[in-house]
């Protein structure tokens, strides 16, 4: 699950305290985004307390970064307001509002990152949270500079890797997908973990979020995985800040995976790559 930044809404929230409730044996990784603790006048007990009420000791803490204005000036770094991966061009706040969530954070350099992931890291552990050594990217964008950024950081696994086909003709415009056509070629449906990188494992995310798949959907990508491995990795998600309205449809697919004949095990954290597939 990605947690974007930008609120804790109750009703979302209460909509994921409710799954934790009816589903206590799935785990979730949470991919964290230290952005709620960089908002203007944040009551940093408040956003603690708020998250933690999702959390359970199955889960898995990893990290999420978005392109927050408030996150990387915090860390000393100059905002970039362009482009915006919503419709290309630039984005411009209102008093008081932090703004940069659709700006890809690869725009950014390799020690920029690196400042960003620490300032994260350090948020990580004055809330008790230890150290991620999971990642993905606010809109998937990870560029070869954030991936280089993330292995200096002892990072061991990034999950960023889409099939872009998910997200063709599904958002206001095809900015993002475009943009993510290149980074993740070769990216589908049936992608199995493999190493990225020297010391870092990708994890795709091939069976996307839920704001574009649903139940059935999912469990489409789970059966085209399970008809071509003996053992197959497929992730699905959501977004904590739209859970409300698509936490239902993570619902049914976990329902319709669970009843179907395929021979499901629901991961428990931390993952292990290398027992992912028969080939692995």
């Amino acid at each position: 699950m990605d947690w974007e930044g930008r609120d804790l809404d109750p009703k979302n929230l209460k909509a994921l305290i409710d799954f934790r409730k009816d589903y206590p044996d799935i785990a979730i990784l949470h991919f964290l985004n230290a952005a709620y603790f960089t908002k203007k006048n944040v009551n940093f007990k408040s956003v603690k307390e708020k998250m933690e009420s999702v959390f359970l000791d199955i889960d898995e803490l990893g990290l999420h970064i978005h392109g927050w204005k408030s996150q990387f000036e915090a860390c000393g770094i100059k905002f970039k307001n362009s482009p915006s991966f919503n419709n290309g061009g630039e984005v411009f706040s209102k008093e008081g509002e932090d703004i940069g969530h659709d700006i890809p954070i690869s725009e950014y350099s390799v020690d920029e990152l690196i400042l960003v992931i620490e300032h994260s890291k350090k948020i990580f552990k004055d809330n008790g949270w230890g150290n991620p050594v999971s990642f993905r990217a606010g809109g998937w964008d990870a560029k070869e500079n954030v991936l280089e950024a993330l292995e200096r950081e002892g990072f061991t696994a990034d999950h960023s890797g889409v099939p872009t086909v998910f997200l063709r003709d599904k958002r206001m415009s095809n900015v993002l997908h475009d943009w993510l056509v290149p980074i993740w070629d070769g990216t589908e449906i049936t992608s199995q973990p493999y190493k990225i990188r020297e010391n870092m494992w990708e994890f795709p995310n091939n069976g996307c979020l839920a704001d574009y798949m649903a139940g059935a959907d999912m469990l489409e990508v789970a059966k085209i995985n399970w008809e071509l491995e003996e053992e197959s990795f497929v992730s699905i998600g959501l977004h904590q800040e739209t859970a409300e309205k698509f936490l239902p449809r993570i619902r049914e697919g976990i329902d319709l995976i669970n009843h179907s004949k395929m021979d499901v095990k629901w991961s428990k954290f931390p993952l292990d790559p290398t027992k992912q597939t028969k080939d692995n």
